[in-house]
């Protein structure tokens, strides 16, 4: 502090004078500024592009880092050129083996298989929070919910009794791009849980009762979400960077509209939005392609 006061009431040479060798040219080694008040304006360097230097401050002078900044796109551009809308950047491809067969309805079939007693089936569906309206905000998570209700096939407890019996289980979350259904299990059970996702997807029963029953948990839900510090963090970025586009809005709807969401706006968002070519099915573990495949085509092939 002493130093720092001594060299703003002094001139730099008065400074070096003070400062011990060793220590004088540790600071040397280094880009930077001393902005001491100036007695005599004459002494500024004549320089256009350094009038704010005079003589004695040349060796302190700031320089420029031409570098490229941590999150540059300016060498991918040089390395890549633009990419394409859609295109995934090389970085970010996935490189590790797998199989993909699309069905005729546009299903994607899509297999990595390694020899293990266990395995993971997911059903990713291209629609999430981004795909509602101001007027619809919330739908797409309130669809996820219902989607455990039951269906035209299956009662709620009947389908929580296959998934324990088996030792699988069922897991599902919403996110402003897409929605995903998942479940794990040992291999004998994969077909089994292709059964209950194709069911759970294809045939929900999205009663007015449930939607009404649904809305409580939910506010419940985004109440205890507005607690978690990551999750409002994250929500302010989205919404100061994208405001009234759906996007910036929240992944669990705006808590003020949930109880305005009607059983018409949530069938209407998964006739339109749960479709075949919105749907990757990915089997993980130990599953064989070729039988996966055939299992997805029985339970998805049918789905428009």
């Amino acid at each position: 502090m002493f130093l720092k006061n001594f060299a703003l009431k002094n001139n730099i040479n008065s400074f070096n004078r003070y400062l011990k060798p060793s220590l004088f040219n540790r600071f040397s080694k280094f880009n930077f500024s001393l902005h001491n008040k100036r007695d005599h304006e004459d002494l500024k360097s004549k320089n256009p592009d350094n009038h704010w230097l005079s003589e004695s401050d040349k060796d302190f002078r700031v320089t420029t880092n031409n570098a490229h900044l941590q999150f540059s796109k300016t060498p991918i551009l040089q390395n890549f050129g633009e990419l394409k809308e859609g295109e995934i950047p090389e970085p970010l491809k996935y490189v590790r083996p797998f199989q993909m067969t699309t069905l005729d309805n546009g299903v994607r079939v899509c297999t990595e298989s390694w020899n293990s007693p266990t395995a993971a089936v997911g059903v990713f569906v291209d629609a999430g929070s981004r795909y509602e309206t101001q007027e619809t905000s919330g739908t797409a998570h309130f669809l996820e919910h219902l989607l455990f209700k039951g269906t035209k096939n299956r009662t709620k407890s009947k389908f929580e009794r296959e998934i324990e019996n088996n030792g699988s289980s069922l897991d599902a979350y919403t996110s402003r791009e897409h929605t995903l259904f998942h479940m794990t299990c040992f291999k004998r059970d994969v077909k089994n849980c292709v059964s209950i996702l194709g069911d759970i997807i294809q045939n929900p029963l999205l009663n007015k009762d449930q939607v009404d029953e649904e809305k409580d948990t939910i506010k419940t839900e985004l109440e205890e979400s507005n607690k978690d510090t990551q999750e409002v963090i994250m929500e302010g970025v989205h919404f100061n960077c994208f405001r009234d586009h759906q996007i910036g809005q929240p992944i669990l709807g705006d808590i003020d509209n949930i109880f305005n969401v009607t059983q018409d706006m949530i069938r209407e968002y998964h006739v339109n939005n749960y479709v075949g070519k919105n749907i990757v099915i990915v089997g993980t573990g130990g599953v064989n392609h070729k039988e996966f495949v055939d299992m997805v085509a029985n339970e998805f092939g049918q789905m428009k």
